[in-house]
C-alpha cells in the first residue's frame, strides 16, 4: 500500500481590495484580504499535464482550461505553483494540522488520521481579527472530531457521491459574509 500524501496545497490566494502588500500581520484585523485554500489529498503531478516533461503518462484532464476561471489550469496560471512541496506526514490529517498550527506532528498531537489535533489552529487567530472562517472536506479522516473544525463557523464532510456538491456548499455558506463584507477564510479539500 502506497502512503497517501497531501501533493500540494494547491493555491493560497489572496483576495481582497486591498493593495497592501504581505505582512506578518496577515491574520490581525488590519488586514482586509481574504483567504481561499484548496487542498487536493492524494494528487500526482504526473497526473497534471502543467508540470513538465519529467512527468509522463498516465495523465488526466483534471485540470480544465486555462481560459476556464477557477479550474486547475487557470490556478496555475494565475496563482503559485511550487515544483517541489513536503508534507510534515505521510497522512492527511497529520499534514494539515501541521499546516493550520505550523507545528510538527508531535507538537499538535495528530500523529495519524485516527488522533486528534490537540493545538490551537491559526483559524482562532484569523476569528480573533473579526474574521469569518468556512470549510469543507472530502476526506473523512477530517471529520468535525478530529480538532481542525475548531473555530470554523461551518465545517462539513462531503466524502464520495457528496463530493461534487462541496465547492457550491461552500460559497452558500460564505454568501451572507460575503453580502455583509466580511473577512473571509475559506477552505475546501478535495480528494
Amino acid at each position: 500500500m502506497s502512503p497517501k500524501f497531501i501533493w500540494a496545497l494547491i493555491g493560497v490566494l489572496f483576495f481582497g481590495c486591498s493593495p497592501t502588500p504581505q505582512s506578518k500581520t496577515f491574520l490581525t484585523g488590519g488586514d482586509s484580504r481574504d483567504l481561499i485554500l484548496v487542498s487536493i489529498d492524494t494528487l500526482r503531478a504526473s497526473r497534471l499535464s502543467f508540470y513538465d516533461s519529467l512527468y509522463t503518462s498516465p495523465r488526466q484532464n483534471l485540470e480544465g482550461e486555462a481560459e476556464d476561471d477557477f479550474t486547475l489550469s487557470w490556478l496555475f496560471k494565475n496563482g503559485t505553483v511550487y515544483s517541489n512541496v513536503w508534507a510534515s506526514s505521510g497522512k492527511t490529517l497529520p499534514s494539515l494540522a501541521s499546516f493550520f498550527t505550523g507545528l510538527t506532528t508531535f507538537e499538535h498531537g495528530a500523529l495519524s488520521n485516527t488522533m486528534r489535533v490537540l493545538k490551537p489552529t491559526m483559524v482562532a487567530d484569523w476569528k480573533d481579527a473579526g474574521g469569518r472562517a468556512h470549510a469543507r472536506v472530502a476526506n473523512r479522516a477530517l471529520h468535525p472530531f478530529c480538532g481542525l473544525k475548531e473555530g470554523f463557523d461551518s465545517y462539513g464532510v462531503r466524502a464520495k457521491a457528496n463530493e461534487p456538491n462541496l465547492g457550491g456548499e461552500l460559497v452558500n455558506a460564505a454568501t451572507p459574509d460575503i453580502k455583509d463584507n466580511k473577512r473571509l477564510l475559506l477552505w475546501a479539500h478535495f480528494m
